[in-house]
């Protein structure tokens, strides 16, 4: 379950992949994958799909869209094997529409990962930051910014021996009244 984002900011995103893939070595998220979670499933049983679809649609009735701007690059884990991510300038909106996603899941009775969400895109997993300062890359990236207006779940396939998302269920965001 994601935040699909604007297209602008996918370029910035795009950019900033290739920016950083000739700076640091690691596994690099292909940019057309570029996503925010809002709650991970993982897999889920084929008979359940429908039941995960109305629950996505039916708690979207209450995220409006709402704009977001990129900020600082951040990584996870230890230095040596980090995953290399994209911040959000206020995560508050991402984060509120995690907790009404993961709120009308677990009512549902879905299961999803229950680690805290952090809003973010990632860049690169398995990434040696040891002699890299993340500060002066942050430095050299785009900045951008655009309206969330989608949420989407999707499926996470192998295709060609490359991971690829599928969306499974789109849906558009209302604005507030």
């Amino acid at each position: 379950m994601a935040l699909e984002l604007p297209e602008q900011v996918m370029d910035a995103l795009k950019e900033n992949s290739e920016a950083l893939s000739e700076k640091v070595e690691g596994k690099f998220v292909n940019p057309k994958l570029f996503h925010v979670t809002l709650a991970f499933l993982g897999h889920v049983e084929d008979q359940y799909v429908d039941l995960v679809s109305q629950t996505v649609e039916r708690a979207c009735k209450d995220i409006h869209p709402f704009d977001a701007e990129m900020s600082e690059l951040g990584h996870f884990g230890k230095r040596r094997e980090a995953t290399l991510w994209q911040g959000f300038e206020d995560p508050t909106p991402m984060e509120d529409a995690s907790k009404i996603v993961r709120g009308a899941l677990a009512g549902a009775g879905i299961t999803f990962d229950g680690k805290p969400m952090v809003a973010h895109v990632t860049y690169a997993r398995k990434v040696d930051c040891r002699h890299t300062d993340i500060k002066e890359l942050d430095s050299e990236l785009s900045l951008a910014g655009g309206t969330i207006d989608t949420v989407t779940l999707f499926e996470s396939k192998m295709v060609d021996q490359k991971l690829t998302y599928i969306p499974v269920k789109r849906v558009k965001l209302i604005p507030a009244i």
